[in-house]
């Protein structure tokens, strides 16, 4: 770079130089200058940057579009996929707590089934009972008119036997007579 300023540096300067007649190398002192170095290492400064900022700074700035503009895309994606997830996620919730309520549900009709069965049960338990409360009741009253019924005609046939062994021969019609005052005083002691 030095050397294309001195060739420029020399081509302006030579015929100015040329015409005084004055050599080409004292045209060139004030290259040696301080102010001179420092200018131009700020104007090579100045076109390195240039040339930076166009030929480097653009192509990655485009590069750092792009790459943020396919970053954006799959946030964008994986936002979306997070929301649906997130669906999922409360409709599973949700159908959760459908089998639980629904679960609830049926221990708790399987609970008032189990009453109403048990309830049926005793119903049907009570009626039998009473059923064969009333049989037996009914066969108590039967078997007591039997045993009375018998223990009459026992204790008839006792009296009647003993009557007629103490009468010892009494007629047919004294033994009629008995018998019916017999059967009259125990229909009457039988009634009270």
């Amino acid at each position: 770079m030095k050397a294309l300023h001195l060739l420029i540096l020399a081509a302006m300067t030579s015929g100015a130089y040329a015409a005084s007649g004055a050599p080409a190398s004292e045209a060139l002192p004030f290259y040696k200058t301080g102010v001179w170095r420092t200018t131009m290492d700020w104007v090579n400064v100045c076109v390195l940057l240039g040339l930076l900022v166009r030929y480097v700074a653009f192509p990655i700035l485009k590069l750092l579009d792009k790459n943020i503009a396919d970053i954006e895309t799959r946030l964008g994606r994986e936002e979306q996929e997070k929301r649906a997830m997130a669906d999922r996620l409360a409709k599973a919730q949700e159908a959760l707590n459908g089998v639980d309520t629904e679960g609830q549900a049926l221990v708790e009709q399987a609970r008032q089934d189990a009453v109403d069965i048990q309830t049926q049960y005793a119903a049907q338990t009570e009626a039998k009972l009473e059923s064969i409360r009333q049989r037996l009741e009914a066969d108590k009253v039967s078997v007591e008119a039997e045993a009375s019924e018998n223990l009459k005609r026992s204790l008839f046939q006792t009296l009647e036997s003993s009557v007629l062994t103490e009468l010892g021969g009494a007629d047919s019609k004294t033994q009629g007579q008995l018998n019916e005052h017999m059967i009259g005083t125990m229909g009457a002691s039988h009634a009270g």
